[in-house]
C-alpha cells in the first residue's frame, strides 16, 4: 500500500490490547480517502476565521477514525485516558490542514 511511516502516540500508562499484547504507544497508520468516507460525520472542523485556525474536535467522530488508524475496536479507544485521546486527535490534525502543526498552543475546542 504505501511506504509511510506510523503515527505513533505515546501512551500515559501500559495498555493492554485485545488480543493481549501490552503496549505504551498507539500506533496508527496514515489515512487514506477512504478512510474519511466511512465516516458520517468529519472528526475535526478547522475555524479559519482566526489567524492560528482554531480546531474544534467531534469526539464521537474522532475516536471512530482513530481506532480504524489503529486497528482497535472503539471500546480500547473509549478507555484510553483523555490526555492520551488528546494528543492522539493532535497527531491526526494535519490530515485535515495540510502544512499545520500537530501540537497546540491551546487546548482545542470540543463540541459534545
Amino acid at each position: 500500500m504505501s511506504d509511510a511511516k506510523p503515527i505513533v502516540v505515546p501512551l500515559s500508562k501500559p495498555w493492554t490490547l485485545p488480543d493481549g499484547d501490552v503496549t505504551m504507544v498507539l500506533e496508527m497508520r496514515e489515512p487514506v480517502a477512504a478512510d474519511f468516507m466511512a465516516l458520517d460525520h468529519m472528526p475535526v472542523t478547522i475555524n479559519l476565521a482566526r489567524k492560528d485556525f482554531e480546531p474544534v474536535f467531534h469526539p464521537a467522530a474522532m475516536s471512530a477514525f482513530i481506532g480504524r488508524l489503529a486497528s482497535q475496536p472503539p471500546s480500547f479507544v473509549g478507555k484510553l485516558p483523555p490526555s492520551d485521546w488528546v494528543a492522539a486527535a493532535w497527531a491526526v490534525v494535519p490530515f485535515f490542514v495540510p502544512g499545520s502543526d500537530p501540537k497546540p498552543s491551546a487546548a482545542p475546542s470540543s463540541s459534545v
